[in-house]
């Protein structure tokens, strides 16, 4: 059992409380409140204040990050929505060292899950995954080609092996990937058809620079194990808040994949401009105005949950 986190990282609204009981009154603060429609965030980064005792290490040559995000103040920016559960991506600055990632989520008792990193070049990558999936609050694993043009190594033997791996295991890939390896993915697609494949922040298209991408990203959907994460959409939008150059390609993805197999992230703390937390939302809603209740909610929670191993049971309590 991993060793709960001191009770000074944890966000307390208006009291004191010690240990994992902040974390759950922070919990309750969030999700009693009523505007909007229950969440799960599939997509939150986080990372600590205390870098001694969790060093940035980042193996790509990201810089350090200026900005704080402990998840204290993931929940002090996330107090106005109704918020359920989150899915903890591990943050390319502690490379693969997952250590505070599954520290927050040890201590969050069930209201999330992680999403730890695996280099599938390295032939041990089957290895770590099997490793990884050992531990309950292991709902995914992710792999990074972004930045990476080429990256003919996701069809490397040892990439190969690590999806057969992860089939077996029944647990999801999601990809950071460039639009222009939208190729790539469905070679991989194709030829591991149990592999669940989620594709984060829409392949990074970003229709003002890039529409040729749309088709290639609406022609995935043929592909059954493919799901698509709608965030960052005010990283890829060109305009203002609420992004309505991102509306088109959200309503295609929308008609293409249909509700089950999108899910919503916020890519917090990676909200630009004046985007509030609870705003981040806001353009897939505006760009889904003929959605049913019903496909609201697998897009913003049940995709999530069924992906992810939250309690349904615990989510319909909350709603």
């Amino acid at each position: 059992m991993r060793k709960l986190l001191p009770s000074r990282i944890y966000w307390t609204p208006s009291f004191e409380c010690s240990d994992d009981g902040a974390i759950v009154s922070a919990l309750q603060s969030t999700t009693a409140r009523e505007p909007l429609h229950p969440v799960i965030d599939a997509h939150v980064h986080v990372w600590s204040d205390d870098i001694l005792r969790y060093p940035f290490c980042p193996h790509d040559g990201l810089s350090h990050p200026a900005e704080e995000a402990t998840i204290n103040d993931f929940y002090a920016s996330a107090a106005d929505a109704n918020f359920i559960d989150v899915v903890l991506i591990q943050p390319r600055v502690y490379g693969f060292d997952h250590a505070y990632v599954y520290d927050v989520a040890d201590a969050l008792r069930g209201h999330a899950r992680v999403v730890p990193s695996v280099n599938v070049r390295r032939d041990r990558a089957t290895k770590e995954l099997r490793e990884l999936a050992a531990d309950p609050l292991t709902a995914a694993f992710r792999v990074v080609a972004l930045g990476d043009a080429p990256a003919d190594w996701l069809s490397w033997p040892s990439a190969h092996q690590a999806w057969e791996t992860a089939a077996e295991l029944d647990l999801p890939v999601d990809m950071l990937i460039d639009a222009c390896q939208i190729p790539l993915v469905e070679q991989v697609a194709a030829a591991h058809p149990d592999l669940t494949i989620i594709i984060d922040h829409m392949a990074r298209c970003t229709p003002t620079f890039q529409p040729e991408y749309a088709p290639p990203l609406y022609h995935l959907a043929k592909h059954s194990n493919i799901y698509m994460k709608l965030s960052a959409v005010d990283r890829l939008s060109e305009g203002e808040f609420p992004f309505k150059d991102m509306w088109n390609l959200m309503a295609g993805l929308y008609r293409e994949y249909g509700p089950s197999r999108l899910l919503w992230g916020s890519d917090w703390p990676h909200l630009q401009g004046a985007v509030t937390y609870r705003q981040s939302s806001v353009p897939i809603r505006e760009a889904l105005p003929n959605a049913s209740e019903h496909d609201i909610d697998a897009l913003f929670t049940k995709t999530a949950a069924s992906l992810f191993g939250f309690n349904p049971i615990e989510i319909a309590k909350n709603e």
